[in-house]
């Protein structure tokens, strides 16, 4: 096949287009995604559903390298009491439809927690009430005597913070924080993964920073 000067001239030009479009941010080629791309609802979805029913495996597979499963779960009955009512404590809902661009999603969520920062002060007023009775009538149950002073043994110091938690959980929503968080997304293979930030797995685990000056 014999090209004219003009079919050369025309080729040249084209191929010129095209070097200068590629070069140009502006001016983009269109990329094919191949395969079905699901929808990154679907994983913000998948990821809260599973929190809030307590399963952290499942919730880790939604996101990118990051975990939120316990290695080991609590062995004082004060830690696993906190965990069970910080478990009961999460809720969420979206607030915005998520922004989606080829590779990388943003949606924007409510996510509902037990705020240990809430809590702190009213637990440690209701625990040092319930010690200092157990502390007056000697419960053998909670106390134990040294050189003729009465203090609370471990385990009793325990129960009475678990049993202070109690009480204060027959009320829960004055310590329930509803915070708003934006959830990032990018697209690995086929799958939409989550990228966890330090206010989201605080808020998950019940993490309690000191530092913080909330509500």
């Amino acid at each position: 096949m014999f090209f004219t000067k003009r079919m050369i001239s025309r080729f040249t030009c084209c191929t010129a287009a095209l070097l200068l479009c590629v070069s140009m941010t502006a001016c983009t080629l269109p990329v094919k995604v191949i395969g079905r791309v699901p929808d990154p609802q679907d994983t913000v979805a998948s990821f809260f559903d599973s929190v809030c029913r307590g399963d952290y495996e499942a919730a880790d597979l939604c996101l990118n390298g990051s975990s939120i499963a316990m290695k080991q779960q609590p062995t004082d009955v004060f830690s696993a009491a906190l965990l069970e009512y910080l478990k009961e404590s999460y809720a969420w809902e979206p607030v915005e439809l998520p922004e989606t661009s080829l590779t990388e999603a943003h949606q924007t969520v409510m996510f509902r927690h037990l705020d240990p920062a809430l809590l702190s002060d009213d637990l440690r007023a209701a625990a040092s009430k319930l010690g200092k009775q157990y502390l007056r009538t000697r419960d053998p149950a909670h106390t134990q005597m040294t050189d003729g002073v009465c203090s609370l043994t471990e385990e009793g110091a325990q129960a009475v913070a678990a049993e202070a938690l109690d009480s204060l959980m027959t009320a829960p929503d004055a310590y329930y924080a509803s915070d708003i968080y934006d959830i990032t997304l990018t697209l690995e293979g086929s799958k939409w993964k989550i990228q966890m930030t330090d206010e989201l797995f605080d808020a998950i685990v019940g993490r309690f920073n000191p530092v913080d000056e909330k509500r």
